[in-house]
């Protein structure tokens, strides 16, 4: 009688490890990206008009950074302005992502001139 119940309570643990990988994969899956899904949303991003409203995946596709990276600068600061509808759904304007790429994005021609802009900015 003892092994018995042993046995259904490792078939029920190996059912919930199951369980729980398969979600994990899933997370995985949902926060990867396809290239062709990555293509598809800066399409939709460059021919918006200024005052669209984005999701989030729209913002992390034109930066080149995750969700998670975007989800983050939100919690932090120092990332795209954003807006919040009465329903809790985050938004981004593409003037807005327009305006922090143009700050967060300077061109450079060479590492002497990026050395020389972060002495400038500690004096």
């Amino acid at each position: 009688m003892g092994k018995l119940n042993s046995s259904r309570q490792a078939a029920a643990l190996y059912r919930r490890d199951l369980g729980r990988k398969k979600q994990l994969i899933r997370r995985k899956e949902l926060s990867r990206l396809s290239s062709a899904r990555r293509t598809e949303l800066i399409a939709e991003y460059e021919a918006a008009p200024p005052d669209q409203l984005l999701i989030e995946q729209h913002v992390a596709a034109v930066l080149q950074r995750s969700r998670a990276w975007v989800q983050l600068r939100r919690l932090t600061g120092g990332g795209p302005v954003f807006l919040k509808d009465p329903a809790g759904a985050v938004r981004y304007r593409k003037f807005d992502v327009e305006a922090y790429k143009k700050r967060a994005f300077v061109p450079y021609r060479s590492t002497s001139e990026y050395e020389g802009s972060a002495k400038r900015s500690d004096e």
